[in-house]
Protein backbone atom coordinates (compact mmCIF):
# COMPACT_ATOMS: atom_id res chain seq x y z
CA UNK A 1 0.00 0.00 0.00
CA UNK A 2 1.44 3.28 -0.96
CA UNK A 3 4.83 1.47 -2.54
CA UNK A 4 5.67 4.56 -4.15
CA UNK A 5 5.71 7.57 -1.81
CA UNK A 6 5.72 10.21 -4.99
CA UNK A 7 2.64 8.76 -6.83
CA UNK A 8 1.08 8.66 -2.87
CA UNK A 9 1.89 12.05 -2.75
CA UNK A 10 0.05 13.33 -5.97
CA UNK A 11 -2.73 11.08 -5.22
CA UNK A 12 -3.06 11.58 -1.64
CA UNK A 13 -6.43 13.64 -1.83
CA UNK A 14 -8.17 10.71 -3.93
CA UNK A 15 -7.17 8.08 -1.69
CA UNK A 16 -7.84 9.49 1.57
CA UNK A 17 -11.34 9.19 0.42
CA UNK A 18 -11.29 5.17 -0.13
CA UNK A 19 -9.89 4.93 3.26
CA UNK A 20 -13.87 3.91 5.04
CA UNK A 21 -12.90 1.16 7.23
CA UNK A 22 -11.59 1.26 11.26
CA UNK A 23 -9.62 -1.54 12.23
CA UNK A 24 -12.90 -3.42 13.90
CA UNK A 25 -14.56 -3.58 10.52
CA UNK A 26 -14.14 -6.38 8.20
CA UNK A 27 -14.10 -6.32 4.27
CA UNK A 28 -15.17 -8.78 1.41
CA UNK A 29 -13.97 -6.56 -1.30
CA UNK A 30 -11.43 -7.31 -4.31
CA UNK A 31 -8.95 -5.94 -2.05
CA UNK A 32 -9.57 -8.78 0.47
CA UNK A 33 -9.36 -11.60 -1.86
CA UNK A 34 -5.79 -9.69 -3.26
CA UNK A 35 -4.83 -9.81 0.19
CA UNK A 36 -5.56 -13.90 0.63
CA UNK A 37 -3.96 -14.96 -2.51
CA UNK A 38 -0.44 -13.32 -0.85
CA UNK A 39 1.27 -15.29 0.77
CA UNK A 40 1.05 -15.67 4.28
CA UNK A 41 3.44 -14.22 7.09
CA UNK A 42 5.20 -17.11 8.74
CA UNK A 43 5.94 -17.41 12.45
CA UNK A 44 9.29 -17.22 14.47
CA UNK A 45 10.60 -20.58 15.72
CA UNK A 46 10.88 -19.38 19.28
CA UNK A 47 8.96 -16.07 20.63
CA UNK A 48 10.68 -13.87 22.27
CA UNK A 49 10.89 -13.07 25.85
CA UNK A 50 9.15 -9.60 25.51
CA UNK A 51 6.52 -7.98 28.34
CA UNK A 52 4.24 -6.09 26.37
CA UNK A 53 4.36 -2.63 25.94
CA UNK A 54 2.27 0.66 27.45
CA UNK A 55 0.32 1.82 24.56
CA UNK A 56 1.63 5.95 23.05
CA UNK A 57 -0.54 8.63 24.40
CA UNK A 58 -2.31 10.11 21.83
CA UNK A 59 -0.73 13.92 22.72
CA UNK A 60 2.39 12.20 21.09
CA UNK A 61 0.71 11.12 18.04
CA UNK A 62 -0.89 14.01 17.23
CA UNK A 63 2.23 15.94 17.74
CA UNK A 64 4.28 13.65 15.93
CA UNK A 65 1.92 14.05 12.62
CA UNK A 66 2.20 17.89 12.87
CA UNK A 67 6.32 17.62 12.28
CA UNK A 68 6.01 15.49 10.02
CA UNK A 69 3.37 17.09 8.08
CA UNK A 70 6.21 20.40 9.04
CA UNK A 71 2.92 22.18 10.34
CA UNK A 72 2.55 24.14 13.09
CA UNK A 73 -0.16 23.08 15.84
CA UNK A 74 -2.35 25.59 17.83
CA UNK A 75 -0.54 24.88 21.26
CA UNK A 76 -2.48 27.56 23.03
CA UNK A 77 -5.91 25.95 21.96
CA UNK A 78 -4.41 22.40 23.05
CA UNK A 79 -3.84 23.62 26.08
CA UNK A 80 -7.24 25.10 26.95
CA UNK A 81 -8.28 21.64 25.66
CA UNK A 82 -6.50 19.82 28.11
CA UNK A 83 -7.91 17.16 30.68
CA UNK A 84 -6.14 19.06 33.41
CA UNK A 85 -7.62 22.42 32.64
CA UNK A 86 -11.04 20.66 32.31
CA UNK A 87 -10.76 19.06 35.65
CA UNK A 88 -9.21 22.42 37.50
CA UNK A 89 -11.04 24.29 39.95
CA UNK A 90 -12.37 27.48 38.11
CA UNK A 91 -10.31 29.68 40.70
CA UNK A 92 -7.06 27.74 38.89
CA UNK A 93 -7.66 27.14 34.94
CA UNK A 94 -5.41 30.18 34.29
CA UNK A 95 -2.70 28.64 36.20
CA UNK A 96 -3.67 25.29 34.75
CA UNK A 97 -3.64 26.31 30.98
CA UNK A 98 -0.27 28.49 31.61
CA UNK A 99 1.27 25.48 33.17
CA UNK A 100 -0.33 22.84 30.25
CA UNK A 101 1.07 24.82 27.43
CA UNK A 102 4.46 25.28 28.96
CA UNK A 103 4.35 21.35 28.93
CA UNK A 104 3.44 21.15 25.60
CA UNK A 105 5.45 23.21 23.95
CA UNK A 106 8.74 21.38 26.02
CA UNK A 107 7.13 18.20 24.39
CA UNK A 108 6.51 19.49 21.04
CA UNK A 109 9.96 20.62 20.64
CA UNK A 110 11.55 17.77 22.35
CA UNK A 111 9.46 15.23 20.06
CA UNK A 112 11.92 12.86 17.47
CA UNK A 113 8.31 12.62 15.19
CA UNK A 114 9.48 9.36 13.83
CA UNK A 115 9.56 8.14 17.38
CA UNK A 116 7.92 4.50 17.19
CA UNK A 117 4.21 4.36 18.03
CA UNK A 118 2.46 1.52 19.91
CA UNK A 119 -0.98 0.88 19.01
CA UNK A 120 -2.71 -2.01 20.58
CA UNK A 121 -6.00 -3.13 19.54
CA UNK A 122 -7.99 -6.24 19.57
CA UNK A 123 -8.38 -8.56 16.72
CA UNK A 124 -11.10 -11.64 15.64
CA UNK A 125 -10.11 -15.10 15.49
CA UNK A 126 -12.12 -15.23 12.29
CA UNK A 127 -10.97 -18.56 10.69
CA UNK A 128 -8.08 -21.22 11.79
CA UNK A 129 -7.10 -24.38 8.90
CA UNK A 130 -5.69 -26.94 10.66
CA UNK A 131 -5.71 -28.33 6.99
CA UNK A 132 -3.04 -25.20 6.03
CA UNK A 133 -1.49 -24.08 9.26
CA UNK A 134 -3.60 -20.77 8.85
CA UNK A 135 -4.95 -17.98 10.76
CA UNK A 136 -7.01 -15.91 9.33
CA UNK A 137 -7.78 -11.48 10.64
CA UNK A 138 -10.27 -10.50 8.28
CA UNK A 139 -9.77 -7.31 10.45
CA UNK A 140 -6.85 -6.66 8.42
CA UNK A 141 -6.78 -5.47 4.88
CA UNK A 142 -5.72 -2.20 2.68
CA UNK A 143 -8.56 -0.30 3.86
CA UNK A 144 -7.58 -0.43 7.79
CA UNK A 145 -6.46 2.74 9.55
CA UNK A 146 -5.87 3.22 13.58
CA UNK A 147 -7.69 6.55 14.69
CA UNK A 148 -6.63 9.14 17.39
CA UNK A 149 -9.39 11.84 18.04
CA UNK A 150 -7.17 14.09 20.35
CA UNK A 151 -7.89 18.11 21.14
CA UNK A 152 -11.46 18.02 18.61
CA UNK A 153 -8.97 16.26 15.71
CA UNK A 154 -9.08 12.92 13.97
CA UNK A 155 -5.76 11.48 13.51
CA UNK A 156 -5.90 8.36 11.30
CA UNK A 157 -2.00 6.43 11.22
CA UNK A 158 -2.15 4.52 7.86
CA UNK A 159 0.13 1.21 8.60
CA UNK A 160 1.80 0.39 5.02
CA UNK A 161 0.95 -3.46 3.69
CA UNK A 162 -0.89 -4.29 6.83
CA UNK A 163 -3.13 -6.48 4.97
CA UNK A 164 0.36 -9.21 4.80
CA UNK A 165 -1.30 -10.25 8.13
CA UNK A 166 -4.31 -11.24 7.05
CA UNK A 167 -3.38 -14.75 7.21
CA UNK A 168 -0.43 -16.05 9.27
CA UNK A 169 1.15 -19.52 9.36
CA UNK A 170 1.15 -21.01 12.63
CA UNK A 171 2.26 -25.10 12.95
CA UNK A 172 0.04 -27.34 14.31
CA UNK A 173 1.70 -27.98 18.00
CA UNK A 174 2.11 -23.88 18.11
CA UNK A 175 -1.72 -23.80 17.42
CA UNK A 176 -2.41 -25.95 20.12
CA UNK A 177 -0.15 -24.17 22.06
CA UNK A 178 -1.78 -20.12 20.87
CA UNK A 179 -5.10 -21.68 21.68
CA UNK A 180 -4.43 -23.60 25.23
CA UNK A 181 -3.56 -20.14 25.87
CA UNK A 182 -6.64 -18.58 24.97
CA UNK A 183 -8.85 -20.87 27.18
CA UNK A 184 -11.75 -20.70 24.47
CA UNK A 185 -11.28 -16.81 24.02
CA UNK A 186 -11.92 -16.23 20.43
CA UNK A 187 -10.01 -12.58 20.42
CA UNK A 188 -6.10 -11.90 20.82
CA UNK A 189 -4.95 -8.15 21.71
CA UNK A 190 -2.75 -6.80 18.93
CA UNK A 191 0.25 -5.32 19.68
CA UNK A 192 1.42 -2.71 16.85
CA UNK A 193 5.06 -0.78 16.72
CA UNK A 194 4.79 1.70 13.58
CA UNK A 195 7.56 4.00 12.54
CA UNK A 196 5.91 7.07 11.07
CA UNK A 197 7.29 7.85 8.25
CA UNK A 198 5.21 10.66 6.53
CA UNK A 199 2.46 12.99 7.23
CA UNK A 200 -0.20 15.14 5.90
CA UNK A 201 -1.70 18.36 6.80
CA UNK A 202 -3.21 20.17 3.19
CA UNK A 203 -5.97 17.39 2.58
CA UNK A 204 -7.42 15.51 4.86
CA UNK A 205 -9.94 12.67 4.19
CA UNK A 206 -13.70 12.66 5.25
CA UNK A 207 -15.77 9.49 7.06
CA UNK A 208 -19.01 10.50 7.89
CA UNK A 209 -18.78 13.81 7.91
CA UNK A 210 -15.36 14.11 10.29
CA UNK A 211 -12.36 14.77 8.80
CA UNK A 212 -8.89 12.93 9.51
CA UNK A 213 -5.74 13.72 8.84
CA UNK A 214 -3.07 11.27 7.72
CA UNK A 215 0.24 9.64 8.83
CA UNK A 216 1.78 6.81 7.17
CA UNK A 217 4.22 4.55 9.14
CA UNK A 218 5.76 1.33 8.77
CA UNK A 219 4.87 -2.08 10.60
CA UNK A 220 8.41 -2.35 12.80
CA UNK A 221 6.86 -5.34 15.26
CA UNK A 222 3.29 -6.71 15.24
CA UNK A 223 3.00 -8.75 18.43
CA UNK A 224 -0.37 -11.12 19.35
CA UNK A 225 -1.13 -11.52 23.01
CA UNK A 226 -4.06 -13.06 25.07
CA UNK A 227 -6.49 -10.74 25.67
CA UNK A 228 -5.58 -10.44 30.08
CA UNK A 229 -5.37 -7.17 31.45
CA UNK A 230 -2.87 -8.62 33.56
CA UNK A 231 -0.05 -10.87 32.61
CA UNK A 232 -1.01 -11.03 29.05
CA UNK A 233 0.84 -14.10 27.52
CA UNK A 234 2.60 -13.57 24.24
CA UNK A 235 0.99 -15.90 21.32
CA UNK A 236 2.79 -14.46 17.98
CA UNK A 237 5.57 -12.79 16.75
CA UNK A 238 6.74 -10.77 13.62
CA UNK A 239 9.68 -8.12 13.45
CA UNK A 240 10.73 -6.12 10.51
CA UNK A 241 14.59 -7.40 9.54
CA UNK A 242 15.24 -3.59 9.05
CA UNK A 243 14.04 -2.72 12.73
CA UNK A 244 16.18 -2.38 15.60
CA UNK A 245 14.18 -1.70 18.42
CA UNK A 246 17.82 -0.53 20.36
CA UNK A 247 18.31 2.38 17.82
CA UNK A 248 15.01 3.70 18.52
CA UNK A 249 15.55 5.56 22.04
CA UNK A 250 14.03 9.25 21.52
CA UNK A 251 12.05 11.22 23.93
CA UNK A 252 8.66 11.08 23.02
CA UNK A 253 7.92 8.14 25.34
CA UNK A 254 9.21 9.89 28.36
CA UNK A 255 5.39 10.58 29.01
CA UNK A 256 4.20 7.08 27.67
CA UNK A 257 2.51 6.57 31.24
CA UNK A 258 0.86 10.17 31.55
CA UNK A 259 -2.92 9.98 31.52
CA UNK A 260 -3.37 12.97 29.15
CA UNK A 261 -6.09 12.97 25.87
CA UNK A 262 -6.93 9.34 26.68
Amino acid sequence: MFQNQKLFLCMAGLMFVALTTLVHAQDTSNEMLQANQAKPMTEMELLPDLKISNKTNPEVVIFAQYKLAKAIPNIDEFAKSSPRVKKAQDIDKSAVTISEYNRMSNRYNLLNPKTPITVHTQLELDEYSSLQDLIVFDELNDKTYFNYPVYGENIAIVPKKIQRFNRINISKSNAEEMFKKLNGRQSVRAEFILLPEYADRKTPFTKDTIDHWLMLAQIAELRLWTPDDKNPKLLWFYRDPSYNPKDNKALGNLYAKDDLAQ
